[in-house]
């Protein structure tokens, strides 16, 4: 078992970094390169995306996608911390919930 966790944690880290990484590209790229990213990518590829917004906005700021078909249950232990109220929040709040409208 020790291995398995060794290796878990270590991929774990690995992963992190490259999330973050295409975190700061995501986010330091202009909306119309974005959206054309986007149109290029597979159907595939943009469920994956969709999917990964879903789960951050859950996990991570406590934000339940309003389609049915997209809502999971929040899997950490405890209840998603609501990140501090700022004008940032409000944005990725408002960002995440856009998705819900169309």
């Amino acid at each position: 078992p020790t291995a398995a966790v060794q290796w878990r944690s270590k991929e774990v880290e690995r992963l992190a970094r490259k999330f973050q990484a295409a975190s700061t590209i995501i986010s330091h790229t202009n909306d119309r390169t974005v959206a054309d990213f986007l149109s290029t990518c597979s159907y595939l590829d943009r469920r994956t995306i969709a999917d990964v917004v879903n789960v951050v906005g859950l996990e991570m700021c406590g934000i339940r996608s309003g389609k049915f078909r997209e809502q999971r249950i929040c899997t950490t232990e405890a209840r998603p911390q609501k990140w501090r109220r700022s004008r940032t929040s409000e944005l990725v709040e408002e960002a995440l919930r856009v998705s819900d409208d169309s």
